[in-house]
């Protein structure tokens, strides 16, 4: 779903729609709360691979 161009995520747990670019809740249980934003990066999946040998990815597919 959009909202202004921008992704609404929805909590099963507490049937809240979140803002993606805020981080605010928009309707549902948790409305008006923020989310706490985490750090997070983005890197090649090679680096990935290198840095993280027994990591997990979300694919099925592994092109390196």
């Amino acid at each position: 779903m959009l909202r202004g161009s921008n992704l609404v995520m929805w909590d099963r747990q507490t049937a809240t729609w979140w803002q993606q670019f805020t981080g605010i809740g928009i309707v549902g249980e948790l409305n008006k709360a923020e989310l706490e934003m985490l750090p997070a990066q983005i890197i090649s999946l090679a680096d990935f691979i290198t840095n993280y040998p027994n990591g997990l990815v979300l694919s099925k597919k592994l092109n390196v």
